[in-house]
């Protein structure tokens, strides 16, 4: 979702063309930044084994190691 909001960000902000806009979406990054941050930190106070799933997930976008586990079979 924070990935999505970014990206539709970035895609007005270069719309715009302004140092306003880019500005604009630098405090969108800061913000979701540290949103997320806090969030997480929150989940794993919560939830004893976020930690495990953060290591295996990334945060905005699946990790490049992860998404070939889409198409193929991988076991453990």
């Amino acid at each position: 979702m924070y990935a999505g909001v970014l990206l539709a960000g970035a895609g007005l902000a270069l719309r715009g063309g302004s140092w306003v806009h880019l500005g604009a979406l630098l405090a969108l990054v800061l913000v979701l930044v540290g949103k997320i941050g806090f969030e997480e930190s929150r989940l794993r106070q919560l939830y004893p084994g976020y930690a495990d799933y953060q290591r295996r997930v990334g945060a905005l976008v699946p990790r490049h190691d992860r998404i070939a586990g889409i198409w193929t079979r991988q076991d453990g």
